[in-house]
């Protein structure tokens, strides 16, 4: 059975998505354009809200490298379980 998220996730979560339209919208976008990626775009996308979070509550320097190293692993790193191709 797995662990329910503590108040302080739920809350940081219900933070990051504070604009449910925009969020829906972006969603809509993601999944009508056949990327096979589009999951980890959405999880890219709630990350970098996330890391805006953290800069705009002035969150400790290491908090925010923390955040930042987490994104660059998990998203853009080749090897990286949530690879995610951006075009330049």
């Amino acid at each position: 059975m797995p662990i329910p998220p503590n108040r302080e996730n739920i809350e940081s979560v219900e933070m990051v998505l504070h604009i449910p339209v925009a969020v829906d919208y972006f969603y809509d976008f993601l999944t009508n354009r056949d990327l096979p990626e589009e999951i980890h775009i959405f999880a890219l996308y709630i990350d970098l809200r996330m890391y805006d979070k953290a800069c705009n509550d002035n969150a400790e320097r290491q908090e925010k490298y923390d955040i930042a190293i987490g994104i660059y692993e998990n998203y853009f790193k080749e090897e990286a379980s949530l690879f995610v191709t951006l075009d330049p």
